[in-house]
């Protein structure tokens, strides 16, 4: 068994792994009353081992998840690091767990589909969403009489 990190479905993290990943290591460095920038207690290449190889260790998928190798899920984002709230990265690891956000993840690939190419989804309908949503959330409103 593994231990993964994740989120919970609730919106409240917009369901960003990245944010989990950052709000984890902040609560390991309160908790063990650490220095902020002292890496010893929950290094970055452990939290992201736990995000990716945990996860599939957790789900006992290790055989179809969590690396890439010929014969698995081919699963993978893109990430943009040339913007200024990331750059320069003296270390890549610390620098995706500290700074990268889900705004810059450019692609996204799902079992060897492109979901996303250059931040737009390819599989879904962006517009009608937005348009049913703001339907379903003026129904709401009318129902809760707000």
């Amino acid at each position: 068994m593994g231990v993964g990190l994740g989120t919970d479905g609730a919106g409240h993290s917009g369901l960003s792994l990245f944010d989990q990943m950052k709000v984890f290591k902040t609560l390991i460095r309160a908790f063990s009353s650490v220095p902020i920038f002292d890496p010893v207690v929950m290094p970055s290449k452990s939290i992201l081992e736990m995000e990716i190889l945990g996860g599939a260790k957790a789900m006992m998928q290790v055989k179809q998840l969590g690396t890439l190798e010929v014969g698995k899920k081919a699963d993978m984002i893109l990430i943009n690091f040339n913007k200024p709230h990331i750059a320069p990265s003296h270390n890549l690891i610390n620098t995706l767990i500290e700074s990268v956000n889900s705004n810059d993840v450019t692609d996204s690939i799902v079992n060897g589909k492109i979901l996303m190419k250059n931040r737009e989804v390819l599989t879904l309908d962006e517009e009608k969403i937005k348009y049913e949503s703001k339907l379903a959330m003026k129904e709401l409103a009318i129902r809760a009489n707000i």
